[in-house]
């Protein structure tokens, strides 16, 4: 099975509307792909998780989808998320965060970023 970081960005559409993130989701939850990530990345998921809840007043809640990826990802090393200086655009970033705990494969929406 593939590990695979996630896009903040991707996980948190998935979280909170159905559409194609969503389906990113559904792909980890049935096992298609190893979710990774490290305690950076996972900070940077809970921080924006609910700094969108209270922006848009969305009525989800963020936590049991969090206790999952606490309980089921892959973890590794220290990540970079939300660190200053990396260079680049957005995909750059999230590429650098992958390679960084140990693997290259992204689920992201950036063109000529990996869909899962």
């Amino acid at each position: 099975m593939t590990p695979l970081v996630m896009d903040t960005g991707v996980l948190i559409a998935g979280l909170y509307w159905q559409n194609e993130a969503h389906r990113c989701l559904e792909a980890w939850h049935q096992g298609i792909f190893h979710l990774a990530v490290s305690d950076a990345v996972f900070e940077e998921y809970q921080s924006v998780a609910w700094r969108v809840k209270e922006a848009e007043g969305l009525s989800g809640d963020p936590d049991p989808l969090l206790r999952l990826i606490r309980e089921r990802a892959l973890w590794g090393g220290a990540g970079t998320a939300g660190a200053p200086g990396l260079p680049g655009p957005q995909g750059r970033q999230v590429q650098e965060r992958g390679q960084t705990i140990g693997w290259n494969s992204i689920c992201a929406r950036e063109p000529g970023l990996k869909w899962v």
